[in-house]
């Protein structure tokens, strides 16, 4: 299977990296509120799933900015590391700003997010890159 994946081509590569971090962007967010709140968190409400379903699209405007989908990863290095640390950083702000400002939502959450998001989002490339 493995091998299947290394002959794909490029475009197929970055379109598979694009999908994980969507996903996981979203898992994130969800351990997030979990965390905080101490339970498992369940959207209850049209806003709640509306933030839930905009934190994708959030993050991968910002990823695709700073360069995280220009290449398939082969090579983490400092750059890239940095890279990620500015486009996670300015996602969770952006989020956090545009979602959790004046809502009466515990504001933790998106520093909880913003780690989780560093964490995720580096631990990703650097299993592709073992790979």
């Amino acid at each position: 299977m493995l091998n299947n994946l290394l002959k794909l081509p490029r475009s197929y590569k970055k379109l598979i990296v694009f999908f994980v971090d969507i996903f996981f962007i979203e898992l994130v967010l969800w351990a997030s509120f979990s965390i905080r709140l101490g339970e498992w968190y369940v959207p209850y409400n049209n806003f709640i799933v509306l933030m839930f379903l905009s934190s994708p699209v959030i993050g991968a405007v910002f990823f695709n900015y700073y360069g995280l989908y220009r290449s398939v990863t082969r090579y983490v290095g400092f750059d890239s590391l940095w890279s990620i640390f500015q486009a996670v950083s300015i996602y969770s702000l952006a989020w956090g700003v545009l979602f959790l400002a004046g809502q009466g939502w515990p504001r933790s959450v998106v520093l909880i997010n913003w780690i989780l998001s560093i964490f995720t989002i580096v631990a990703l490339r650097l299993f592709a890159k073992w790979l």
